[in-house]
């Protein structure tokens, strides 16, 4: 990798106070077959809405998305698709790429059924050649597609993940277990040098049927798949009790260093979950160690976790699932979660709740944002399955909101099921105190290497996090009352730099590119 230089640094990502509720909607922007200047020629059932962030792909400054039509018919029935959508300041898009069965050189034979496009996660540069990469998967073949881009979003190559392909051996995966029902990008989990990424299999029987389990893949830099660890009612030391059919995996999120103990946690859904009436879902926040075993849980459901939000039979509570900014301003990073089939105004039109965190994985507070609460004032129809698909943004537009992108695969714009995504900015809170207060005391300015940059901050500061542009924490730095730090970033993209102290929260946008 060449040394990387520091392009600029942007404005303060929590700036001045906001009076309204932490959570709430500040504005938003529409993306759809009418909505939001995409072009792209969608049709009846495809359900566009598979929300993932890759990072800056082009390399004009903005973070850029894909996102996955997975009833796309290119080539052949329901093959899917997924679109490479190079975004606008404004939240709109510019352009875009459509990877396909006949387009952007994936010249791979998908069949009938496939479902390209089911899950899509931001992998980061895998490969060392300058371009952001992604992992796509399906569920009703067991793969994983690992695309390495060009930066004009058309494929370069890629490499299969499956029975005995990429590899990962034969043998492994239960008949009708849905492997690839969800991908997420973990980043370097343990700091090994390696990518893993999280492979749902919610149809897993370890322990009953469709009881679900997950899979952590280890990536080396070709895109192989070095080692393996399942989590599951049988393995991995998970030792929650789940029931039969409740789906375990569905979704999995990083959420950052919940506990403190240096080692990213999971969160991880199980939409059928029973607490409290059919099929109203849970969230299982795990405490990880660095060998891919589970060393505690805590789950979040209708009567678990301190959640005392009103979850309804059907709801499917966690299908979309993303860790997100520090909302609330105490230190924690906070969690999204959706539930695409809630009842706020209409059937099935679909929820997301902003879930305050305790660092011992139970809920300190919450936020509902439907079509009724959250001050969300877009028109949701019934079935639309808003929350179905969730993903933290940052502030890729610089206005002083972060932002999360929630995908909505049944909005009829354009005609049925064209689907669409919400890219929504959040009102925050700094501990009550004025982020502006602190602005002129925080600084970030070049170094004297080309791939280095000095950090400042009031002698208060305790905590330093940096998080790349898909919201994974990269570095943590314990400040020890320091009021200069010299911090060194050699892979290129868009960084979060969150400073943080008692009193204040505060975060600043890094773009780093290369030579």
């Amino acid at each position: 990798m060449k040394n990387a230089v520091i392009l600029f640094f942007c404005m303060v990502l929590f700036t001045s106070l906001v009076q309204a509720q932490p959570g709430t909607i500040h504005s938003y922007q529409k993306i759809s077959d009418t909505q939001g200047n995409f072009t792209g020629i969608l049709d009846d059932d495809d359900e566009f809405g598979v929300t993932a962030v890759i990072g800056d792909l082009n390399g004009d400054g903005i973070t850029d998305i894909a996102v996955g039509s997975r009833y796309d018919d290119d080539g052949g029935t329901n093959r899917g698709a997924v679109y490479i959508m190079f975004m606008n300041s404004d939240g709109t898009v510019n352009h875009y790429q459509k990877i396909s069965s006949v387009q952007g050189n994936f010249n791979d034979s998908l069949i009938d059924g496939t479902y390209f496009g089911w899950s899509v996660t931001g992998i980061g540069d895998l490969n060392g050649d300058g371009h952001p990469d992604i992992a796509v998967s399906t569920y009703t073949v067991p793969m994983v597609w690992i695309l390495f881009l060009n930066a004009d979003g058309t494929v370069q190559s890629y490499q299969k993940i499956g029975e005995g392909l990429g590899g990962f051996p034969s043998g492994i995966l239960s008949s009708g277990g849905q492997f690839g029902i969800s991908v997420r990008s973990l980043g370097d989990f343990n700091n090994d040098g390696m990518h893993e990424i999280a492979v749902g299999a919610s149809q897993d029987d370890d322990g009953g049927p469709s009881r679900g389990a997950f899979y952590i893949l280890c990536l080396n830099n070709t895109g192989f798949a070095e080692s393996y660890h399942k989590i599951s009612q049988t393995y991995g030391n998970f030792t929650a009790s789940l029931s039969d059919d409740c789906r375990f995996g569905r979704t999995i999120a990083p959420i950052g260093d919940l506990n403190g103990d240096g080692v990213t946690d999971l969160a991880v859904s199980s939409i059928y979950d029973n607490d409290g009436g059919i099929q109203r879902g849970a969230i299982y926040i795990l405490f990880m160690t660095q060998d891919y075993t589970v060393k505690s849980w805590q789950k979040i459901s209708n009567t678990q976790g301190n959640f005392t939000g009103v979850l309804d039979d059907n709801d499917q509570f966690g299908i979309g699932l993303s860790g997100i900014s520090d909302i609330n301003g105490d230190g924690i990073q906070d969690i999204a979660a959706g539930a695409n089939a809630d009842d706020d105004g209409g059937q099935n039109r679909g929820a997301v709740w902003i879930l305050f965190m305790n660092t011992n994985g139970t809920v300190k507070a919450y936020q509902k944002i439907s079509s009724t609460t959250g001050n969300f004032n877009a028109v949701l129809d019934d079935g639309d399955g808003f929350g179905g698909f969730v993903n933290l943004l940052g502030d890729y537009n610089n206005d002083g909101y972060p932002e999360i992108i929630v995908g909505s695969p049944h909005d009829d714009d354009g005609g049925l099921d064209h689907g669409a995504i919400y890219i929504l900015s959040l009102n925050y809170l700094v501990n009550g105190i004025s982020g502006i207060e602190y602005e002129n005391s925080i600084s970030v300015s070049h170094g004297s290497a080309g791939n280095n940059f000095i950090l400042k901050m009031p002698a208060e500061t305790k905590d330093i996090k940096i998080y790349n542009a898909t919201g994974q924490l990269v570095h943590e730095l314990k400040t020890s009352m320091k009021t200069t730090l010299d911090i060194t970033i050699s892979i290129s993209g868009i960084y979060y730099i969150n400073v943080i102290s008692d009193r204040f929260s505060i975060t600043k946008k890094l773009v780093v590119t290369g030579k």
